[in-house]
């Protein structure tokens, strides 16, 4: 995961300033769709939150509460 914390650290945020990044996702995620380096940014966002919060909770509970 330090290698994906690393290149994900190099990678230009697609989310504007101030924009909560999750919500961002939500409500323009068909446009990123289209901009590999956008989308790319938050698939590796994605498992650097899933590898933090590992020994929160089991996966399905994490899911169900929409983690």
């Amino acid at each position: 995961m330090a290698a994906v914390r690393t290149v994900w650290e190099t990678m230009s945020s697609p989310v504007p300033l101030g924009a909560d990044r999750v919500t961002y996702f939500q409500d323009n995620h068909s446009a990123l769709l289209s901009d590999p380096s956008a989308y790319g940014w938050y698939q590796l966002r994605m498992f650097l939150d899933a590898w933090d919060r590992r020994d929160e909770d089991d996966f399905r509970t994490l899911l169900a509460a929409g983690a």
